[in-house]
């Protein structure tokens, strides 16, 4: 326990006595490294060690390596010991996309920054997402995560889509729901659009009116929003061809994003969202180029009038 802190001391020394901008590089390379692999491999005992060592970086530099702590801890272990209100917030919220229920918990973490978002899956979060196989992997090597699509169960149950309003003015697309400010390493591919005063289904005919004439498709195929929530999660979160994806990060994002499509503030109750939720009629579709990562969808609900669309592609 007591050998950390001389040893991040020492890390800390080597890269501030560096001259050379490649070496300071290569020296945070190195204390990345340490740090990453001391997290993934560290015996229990050692669980307020590894704590106070992500903190240490945490403070320096905000990485993704909470992702990394919610995988290989338990919120027993290493919550008592993280002290920093975002990196606690994090990590429960990773904990509980790996299936912990940490509803008792959510008294010590409070609301107050990221909204009110319970820190235990819903049950339209937990109906599609496999807390075993839907999570990112870290090990001593990296990380390993699957891409997570909207699963299409009945293909036959395709819809017509309308003819495009003529004359409608083009889509306006705007990032999604801001996240922290330095979350830049999380930025998601895909982009939202909304609100649209008309269905779903109109404002996706609106949309696939501006693609090129082969992408310009007739059908589409309604799935229940929970059966979206994994890959617009992972979507949200990061996941990309070069990009880093975080969880925790994507849980935050989704919630921000139903909150703005339901017109209700941050601090509203996660029941109030849970029930918009159910409400919500969603389209999803497939253009020719999708390839690895992409994410489609259209949303309306009759109790706003208004549809939201959440659409991207990223290539390798």
């Amino acid at each position: 326990m007591g050998r950390t802190a001389p040893a991040a001391d020492r890390f800390d020394r080597s890269i501030a006595e560096s001259s050379d901008a490649e070496a300071r590089r290569e020296s945070a390379n190195s204390r990345g490294l340490v740090t990453h692999t001391f997290v993934v491999e560290a015996p229990g005992e050692y669980a307020e060690a590894v704590a106070r060592l992500v903190e240490l970086a945490w403070s320096q530099r905000r990485s993704l390596f909470f992702e990394a702590v919610a995988e290989h801890w338990t919120w027993r272990q290493v919550g008592p010991h993280l002290s920093d209100p975002e990196l606690r917030h994090l990590v429960a919220h990773s904990r509980v996309l790996r299936g912990e229920d940490l509803a008792r918990a959510s008294g010590s973490l409070g609301p107050e920054l990221f909204g009110d978002i319970p820190f235990a899956l819903q049950t339209w979060e937990a109906e599609f997402w496999d807390v075993e196989n839907s999570p990112m992997s870290y090990g001593r090597h990296g990380s390993a995560g699957g891409f997570d699509g909207i699963p299409v169960h009945d293909v036959t149950a395709r819809v017509g889509l309308p003819l495009p309003d003529t004359g409608a003015t083009a889509l306006t697309w705007t990032a999604p729901p801001p996240l922290p400010s330095w979350a830049t390493n999380s930025g998601s591919y895909a982009e939202v659009a909304g609100p649209l005063h008309c269905t779903a289904a109109q404002a996706l005919a609106r949309h696939l009116s501006g693609l090129p004439r082969h992408e310009r498709l007739t059908q589409a195929v309604p799935v229940p929003f929970a059966a979206a929530y994994p890959g617009l999660l992972k979507a949200l979160g990061g996941q990309g061809a070069y990009t880093s994806e975080s969880m925790a990060l994507g849980r935050i994002a989704v919630w921000r994003l139903l909150r703005r499509m339901a017109r209700l503030p941050d601090d509203s109750p996660a029941d109030t969202v849970s029930e918009h939720v159910a409400g919500l009629d969603c389209l999803t579709w497939e253009l020719p180029g999708d390839d690895i990562w992409y994410f489609h969808l259209a949303a309306d609900h009759p109790a706003t009038g208004t549809s939201w669309l959440v659409d991207g592609q990223d290539f390798d």
